[in-house]
């Protein structure tokens, strides 16, 4: 496989794997954004920002 393509593939992985990660702290913290943004080790307006951006791709 061209490494071209590996490049291409890999961002919508991260993408599904981000989004996954995200949609699993909110459940366990009960869509408490901070307590999500812990769990991930992010800020709580790093998280905002990432919620944003996904929603923007769907």
């Amino acid at each position: 496989m061209p490494l071209s393509a590996q490049r291409v593939a890999a961002p919508q992985n991260l993408d599904a794997l981000s989004r996954q990660a995200i949609q699993q702290a909110l459940l366990h913290s009960t869509g408490n954004i901070s307590q999500a943004a812990r769990q991930l080790g992010i800020s709580r307006q790093t998280l905002y920002r990432k919620i944003k951006e996904q929603a923007a791709l769907q």
